[in-house]
């Protein structure tokens, strides 16, 4: 067993332009509940938002870290998001209600990967903890996917998102009125299954480094 927390922050690329929009604003934070209550066995403490433009969460499977954040970032689409992931300790009494009331190191860790992934040409994810040597290597596997999924097309988003929850081409092709051949060609154009296979990896390594075997 272990002490320690997935925390993830992550922030709206552009958000000054959505603080402008009331409508927009409302749209996110619906967005944002609707996934809540979706993932709610996803997490410890729900991601809510926060000043606007971030949004914060801590998780409660580490195996799933990343098919949660791709799956945070369909729900909130069209607007992209930076994120942050940190694992450490959490110092403050825990809150299910509101990750922002809690204080330590992952939450310092989150924030500062947030702050890094900033000034980092094509990197949209970054991981921090008290482990460098392990921090290179899973962020090396987290930029590979981020660049792969930033040339997904909408419809390749969707067909995505909807292959996973229904499982085969055929479900997904009557749901969405075409052909079953077209719902496979457009997983294939977005590398969904080496994605898939990135996410499967990462989370494994994550949980025998950081929280140990099941």
């Amino acid at each position: 067993m272990t002490d320690n927390f997935l925390v993830f922050t992550a922030d709206i690329v552009g958000s000054r332009r959505t603080k402008d929009q009331p409508w927009q604003q409302q749209e996110l934070n619906r967005r944002l509940q609707t996934f809540a209550q979706e993932y709610a066995e996803a997490f410890l403490c729900l991601p809510s938002l926060s000043r606007g433009d971030e949004i914060q969460g801590v998780l409660a499977e580490p195996t799933d870290f990343a098919k949660m954040i791709r799956r945070l970032r369909y729900a909130i689409r069209p607007l992209i998001i930076r994120v942050g992931l940190g694992v450490g300790t959490i110092t403050t009494d825990f809150n299910p209600k509101d990750s922002w009331q809690m204080d330590g190191p992952a939450f310092h860790r989150a924030r500062q990967a947030l702050e890094e992934v900033k000034n980092l040409k094509w990197a949209v994810t970054r991981w921090v903890s008290d482990r460098q040597n392990i921090d290179g290597k899973l962020n090396i596997l987290l930029k590979t996917v981020g660049v792969i999924q930033s040339r997904w097309t909408p419809s390749q988003w969707e067909a995505v998102s909807l292959y996973e929850k229904m499982g085969t081409y055929k479900a997904v092709a009557q749901y969405l009125g075409i052909t079953a051949q077209n719902v496979e060609k457009r997983c294939r154009a977005a590398r969904w299954h080496v994605v898939r296979e990135a996410e499967t990896e990462l989370g494994r390594w994550v949980q025998e480094e950081y929280f140990g075997s099941h």
